[in-house]
């Protein structure tokens, strides 16, 4: 296990709720990605959403926080929530439903203002949506169908808290460890630390 000093989860209380909803995938160049050599993982996605005809994780999204939009949705949760519970891990979970006709326009017309929504979790996911999508399009000439869809959950930039993603490398392809540095700096800033950092934003 690794100790994480300050912690706060699963204590803290999350007191932004998303907005869960299906994102389209027919622009699907914005949702792919570089796969840097993980076509089999991509495959392998790709084949579990073919499979079990059903996309299992939803697609985390961040976008910037529109204050229109924040108070809107803090006026949504003083409604009495669709679901409320809590699981055997001791996480609340509570749920509200935007499900009005006004409601769904106000919330789409925040949305078009919003310049950009960027994937902070799921790139594979969303990468293999657009496989599958493509797939049937290609397959059954069809237009638009429930898989054009993909199930995301979008927070607003100031309900996130990013932190540290650290990786150990464990060959250095036959560099000894000047050349991997050399090699390494040449993309990035490289600096010797002997105590951990965290990222500048």
């Amino acid at each position: 296990p690794v100790k994480m000093t300050g912690r706060e989860w699963p204590s803290k209380t999350l007191d932004h709720a998303p907005v869960w909803c299906s994102v389209d995938l027919r622009d699907g160049n914005q949702a792919l990605i570089d796969p840097m050599n993980i076509q089999e993982k991509l495959e392998d996605r790709t084949r579990h959403i073919e499979i079990v005809e059903a996309q299992t994780g939803p697609i985390f999204l961040t976008y910037r926080h529109s204050e229109k939009l924040d108070g809107f949705i803090g006026e949504i949760k003083k409604r009495p929530p669709v679901y409320d519970f809590e699981t055997p891990d001791g996480i609340s979970h509570k749920v509200w439903q935007i499900g009005s006709p006004g409601d769904i326009e106000f919330v789409e017309r925040q949305f078009e203002n919003v310049n950009s929504i960027y994937i902070a979790d799921g790139h594979h996911r969303a990468a293999s949506a657009v496989n599958v999508a493509r797939k049937h399009r290609e397959k059954s000439g069809a237009g638009q169908w429930q898989g054009d869809f993909v199930f995301s959950v979008l927070f607003p930039d100031n309900a996130l808290n990013i932190i540290a993603y650290n990786r150990a490398v464990k060959d250095l392809n036959g560099l000894d460890q000047a050349g991997f540095l050399g090699k390494v700096a040449g993309i990035f800033n490289v600096t010797e630390s002997v105590q951990g950092r965290e990222p500048a934003r």
